[in-house]
């Protein structure tokens, strides 16, 4: 993990950025939409909030397809309704 993405971490984990000031830090291009990530990992919750998804997964080297691999859009969709 690149020194950038593992300062990032560092402070989210400290819950000082707000999304706006993560979006700087990853130079993710703002205005085309948002989504927001959050993972559950040994009792600890991750999240963070990207413009961006392409330039999320490229600072982390990985498809979006696994970020995304255990969601069943669907099933999520139909319980909302």
């Amino acid at each position: 993990m690149s020194q950038l993405a593992e300062n990032i971490k560092e402070q989210m984990q400290k819950h000082r950025y707000r999304s706006h000031h993560i979006d700087e830090h990853l130079n993710l291009a703002k205005g085309t939409f948002s989504v927001k990530l959050r993972r559950c990992d040994n009792d600890m919750s991750h999240g963070i909030n990207a413009r961006d998804i392409s330039g999320l997964c490229s600072l982390f080297k990985c498809q979006p397809t696994k970020l995304f691999h255990d969601v069943k859009f669907d099933e999520e969709i139909k319980d909302k309704k």
